[in-house]
């Protein structure tokens, strides 16, 4: 469905409820003016599934309506990151500039561990055990062996997400790891 933001006397929070709650499936498109709010970022703030301009062509308008019954799905878990969307269920990080992050499963479950104790202290040991599912990990390696593979994937994942300034993942030494995201951007 596509939505444009001038159409008059729109009330877009209440359409989109009822067209969610008949069929959550119907991807809700809204025109914007702004190329610089044409994005899926900006989508998800307005409660649709994708943000496009009036001049799009046939053929983007056509991915961008296969993108969102796919990764944008309403019925996707979707978590924002500053300016950009983390989309735990496709590995993905969607940037505000229609960029895409691709990550590794471990790096997925890392940033979804992160996202979820966001801007508090996340331990080593608590994420070594949700990331390895060990109850006790010192029982197969000794402890370091499991840091040094937390450390090494946790530079893996910084590194995909160092041209991302609204994001930092701060290295508490010899605690843990914390995701910083600030509140306005």
């Amino acid at each position: 469905m596509l939505i444009h933001e001038k159409f008059p006397d729109i009330d877009l929070v209440r359409i989109t409820s009822i067209i969610h709650a008949k069929d959550g499936h119907i991807p809700i498109m809204l025109i914007v003016s702004d190329p610089e709010a044409a994005n899926a970022v900006s989508a998800f703030n307005r409660n649709v599934s994708d943000c496009i301009t009036a001049n799009i062509s046939p053929s983007a308008l056509a991915l961008h309506i296969q993108r969102c019954f796919t990764t944008l799905a309403p019925e996707r878990l979707k978590i924002p990151l500053g300016r950009s969307l983390f989309l735990p269920e496709a590995s993905q990080i969607l940037c505000h500039n229609q960029e895409w992050i691709d990550l590794l499963p471990k790096e997925n479950e890392l940033l979804l561990q992160l996202c979820v104790k966001q801007c508090e202290i996340s331990a080593k040991e608590d994420l070594i055990r949700v990331l390895w599912g060990q109850r006790n990990p010192e029982k197969y390696f000794p402890l370091s062996h499991w840091q040094m593979n937390l450390d090494s994937l946790m530079y893996s994942l910084k590194k995909k997400l160092k041209n991302l300034n609204d994001i930092h993942i701060e290295t508490i030494k010899r605690i843990g790891y914390r995701l910083n995201i600030p509140a306005e951007v």
